[in-house]
């Protein structure tokens, strides 16, 4: 649970739109068109790493 924990709280910064139950008081409507992106993570010499690549779907 830790290891979710760690990993959760890394990527909700890189996400700046409010998505589902991840919502942003700074903005609360989202942006679909300017947020298309998938956030893939990994434990690389015990850090985690984090890579966005585009969604188009």
């Amino acid at each position: 649970m830790l290891t979710v924990s760690q990993m959760m709280a890394a990527v909700a910064p890189v996400r700046s739109a409010s998505r589902g139950s991840h919502f942003r008081s700074d903005d609360p409507e989202g942006d679909n068109d300017d947020w298309r992106q998938i956030i893939f993570q990994h434990w690389e010499d015990g850090i985690l790493q984090l890579r966005c690549e585009s969604f188009h779907g």
